[in-house]
């Protein structure tokens, strides 16, 4: 989907890591298929990489499969791009590839990410209502304070009388 045309509140946020968690789903999904259905590593990258549609996913994904050709393994090949993937899924792989059991593992990163790519866009959506009250209620504070107030400062003028401590403040905060 074309950024521009996806909702604000279907994006991903991301802080930090060039690899958005929907990147991730994507990822893990397509290359635990492919190792699952028989694939050697290297084959399934290089589908991987047709697949993406994102440069600099198909770049990753050409740089590790290059280090796979050099004779390392894909946990280590992993490790030499820390800005995209944590310990956390180094370490899964690595069990992965020493168990023979990669594709379950890929699999069950796929479904981590999932998870978290859910979680995510629940609590943006659950925010975005109290932060849609907030700004519009200070909108409405500002109009008040810069249009309504200075009428009723010119009205409260021609009564020449001591006005209350409170009215004061809300004029002076006017001003």
């Amino acid at each position: 989907k074309n950024r521009s045309t996806e909702s604000i509140w279907n994006r991903d946020i991301t802080l930090g890591s060039p690899m958005k968690l929907k990147d991730k789903v994507q990822w893990y999904q397509l290359l635990a298929t492919l190792i699952r259905s028989g694939l050697r590593i290297l084959d399934s990258l290089e589908i991987l990489e047709e697949q993406l549609n994102k440069k600099k996913l198909q770049v990753l994904v050409g740089e590790i499969r290059s280090s796979l050709q050099s004779g390392i393994s894909l946990s280590q090949s992993l490790q030499q791009h820390p800005d995209y993937f944590t310990e956390f899924e180094i370490q899964s792989i690595h069990m992965g590839e020493q168990t023979g059991k990669l594709g379950e593992v890929l699999k069950s990163l796929e479904r981590f990410y999932q998870q978290r790519l859910k979680l995510q866009r629940k609590v943006v959506q659950s925010l975005s209502y109290p932060i849609s009250v907030i700004v519009i209620a200070v909108l409405v504070l500002a109009f008040m304070l810069n249009f309504v107030v200075p009428m009723f400062q010119d009205i409260f003028a021609r009564f020449e009388a001591d006005l209350p401590p409170v009215t004061q403040a809300v004029l002076a905060i006017s001003e």
